[in-house]
């Protein structure tokens, strides 16, 4: 055994002159815990987690006929003061707030699905064109984020190929209801 070298408290054990080898004991692992997700799996690492959109004014709904990509962005507002012939560097932070969340939810709609592509652009655009906050009802976003409402900026329809499907993009703010009295 030139050049093998065996290191560890269990190195002595392993090797062959000190009789039959032994196995390091496993490590315990903790109990699985149940994820909140569960109810919506639908496959090994595959969910389906529902997206809807609703304008409370008028009761329309729109959902997702299947899963957007989705992303989140947040960040921080930091008030900043320079002091004037200070002797250290930079600034100081004087306030902390937390900024809206950016939302971008993506897709394609398809004709394989039960409305032609066109349709779902039809109904995806009586959400976008209400001049009001839209109520957003999904886990993901209402349990993770405690996000309930957007106000959606912009909305995309880009060139897509084919006459089968129409991509989408949708960027939004998230939103809340505030009594300014």
């Amino acid at each position: 055994m030139a050049g093998l070298r065996i290191i560890g408290p269990d190195a002595e054990s392993l090797l062959p002159s000190a009789g039959t080898p032994t196995i390091p004991k496993a490590i315990a692992l903790p109990p699985v815990v149940p994820n909140v997700y569960d109810q919506y799996r639908i496959g090994p690492n595959r969910f389906q987690l529902p997206i809807q959109l609703e304008i409370e004014s008028t009761g329309t709904k729109f959902t997702f006929p299947t899963d957007p990509l989705v992303s989140i962005t947040t960040k921080n507002i930091v008030v900043r003061r320079q002091i004037a012939k200070g002797k250290i560097r930079g600034t100081v932070k004087e306030q902390w707030s937390k900024d809206d969340y950016d939302i971008t939810i993506a897709g394609v709609f398809n004709t394989d699905t039960e409305y032609y592509a066109e349709e779902y652009v039809e109904m995806l655009r009586e959400i976008v064109d209400a001049e009001e906050s839209i109520k957003l009802v999904c886990p993901y976003f209402n349990d993770n984020y405690e996000i309930l409402r957007i106000a959606i900026e912009q909305c995309d329809f880009p060139f897509t190929p084919g006459m089968n499907s129409q991509s989408f993009t949708i960027k939004a703010k998230s939103d809340e209801l505030y009594n300014l009295e």
